[in-house]
């Protein structure tokens, strides 16, 4: 479930038209899959070398979590070459990277004017899916061989719930544009999980509670869009009638 949540970011941040996030996400989960795998074959070297990303990566989560509640409407519509990231790759490939989406093909890669082969924005999205997803991929497969000593088990299981993550991913698209607050919630879940990866090696939390606080916080951001609408509507029709 973290994962949805940090997907949702990413498309937010660098705004991916709607056509495009179905294969973003097809392509990110293919290779979720292969990266819990590699994982699952090579748990212990691959989990030393992975360990000290957890603080980098939980504090940016955290920073990610606050600028999203601090964003307004108006820098939801900045310009995709003001992006920090967009200005770094630009700095390091040049006129190798197109600084926006190929509307036709969807690709990852496209030919400039003057027959240049360029990186599209698409494959910068996939590659912050991919890399995000491998700091996801240690929790998981940790928890799996603790829990399931099957191996074959343990795996299956790991890859049917990477599979519905697309399904379930809409889902939440949908019910945070739909539900105003939601944007909050999903700003204290990302606080939330970043504070979780950096004290992982000394707290562990049952999956059970980390389901628990995820729910609790979004019944309790729809709970409070639906009062809000309701204080905005009784507002606007007291405003009619005087």
């Amino acid at each position: 479930v973290d994962n949805l949540f940090v997907f949702h970011i990413i498309f937010s941040s660098y705004k991916v038209p709607a056509p495009q996030i179905r294969k973003a996400l097809f392509i990110g989960i293919v290779g979720a899959v292969l990266i819990r795998l590699v994982f699952f074959f090579a748990l212990a070297e691959l989990l030393q070398v992975f360990q000290w990303a957890r603080v980098p990566f939980g504090a940016l989560l955290i920073w990610s979590g606050i600028e999203t509640a601090r964003a307004d409407d108006e820098d939801e519509e900045s310009d995709l070459e003001d992006s920090r990231l967009v200005r770094l790759l630009r700095a390091c490939l040049g006129s190798r990277i197109h600084s926006g989406y190929d509307e036709d093909g969807h690709g990852l890669f496209m030919f400039s004017v003057d027959g240049r082969l360029q990186v599209t924005m698409l494959f910068v999205v996939v590659t912050c899916l991919e890399l995000s997803d491998v700091l996801f991929a240690v929790d998981s497969v940790t928890a799996k061989v603790a829990q399931i000593p099957n191996q074959y088990l343990a795996l299956s299981s790991c890859m049917l719930a990477m599979f519905g993550l697309r399904s379930a991913f809409f889902i939440i698209s949908d019910l945070i544009h739909l539900f105003s607050m939601l944007k909050y919630g999903l700003c204290v879940i990302l606080v939330f999980i970043g504070i979780e990866l950096i004290l992982a090696p000394w707290i562990q939390l049952a999956s059970s509670t980390v389901c628990v606080m995820i729910l609790s916080v979004f019944m309790v951001s729809i709970l409070g869009s639906i009062g809000l609408q309701a204080k905005l509507l009784r507002t606007s029709s007291a405003d009619g009638k005087a």
